[in-house]
């Protein structure tokens, strides 16, 4: 028994001498403004529209969510490199949004594309960031020389002289 009572008055004084004292300072102003998080802003990333929208099948009018960046995107696919490359070469491409010029700033590498074996290059715009409402956006393509890309002749005398398609880019 004696043992016991021993052994519980070891124990409260072990439990006893663990008790922290508080601090006494109070934190200062500085300190209280470190410990605040500010949350950072979580980066949006663009979302990349086709500049010729109807002509492969989607409708003329495209969604896109306030405050998300846009860009347009454009460019050839052919059955061979070589007329990806010629088309490159002989095209003249007019891209337009609200009436103003968008130019290519960035453009693929010519690639296969794994799908169906066909060869592609993309172009891109810059970024923008549109206001809420309704954004044309004309896509033009004329060629110097004809072309072929395996489907079609495009260009002079071709069977496809000229391409032209609108869409419309809609900021809800």
């Amino acid at each position: 028994m004696k043992t016991k009572v021993s052994l519980l008055i070891l124990l409260a004084v072990l439990l006893g001498a663990c008790k922290s004292t508080p601090s006494v300072v109070p934190p200062t102003v500085v300190d209280a403004v470190e410990e605040v998080a500010v949350p950072e802003e979580k980066d949006v990333e663009p979302v990349e529209i086709p500049a010729f929208c109807t002509l492969i099948g989607l409708d003329a009018d495209i969604p896109v969510a306030s405050g998300t960046p846009v860009v347009i995107t454009w460019g050839w696919v052919a059955t061979t490199e070589a007329q990806v490359a010629d088309h490159l070469e002989k095209n003249i491409t007019t891209v337009t949004l609200d009436g103003q010029a968008l130019a290519a700033v960035s453009q693929s590498d010519i690639h296969q594309l794994e799908s169906n074996g066909y060869y592609e290059v993309v172009l891109y715009s810059d970024e923008v960031m549109l206001d809420a409402g309704r954004h044309a956006l004309v896509y033009d393509v004329a060629w110097t020389e004809s072309i072929d890309d395996g489907f079609d002749i495009y260009g002079p005398g071709g069977d496809i002289e000229t391409l032209h398609d609108e869409c419309y880019l809609v900021v809800e």
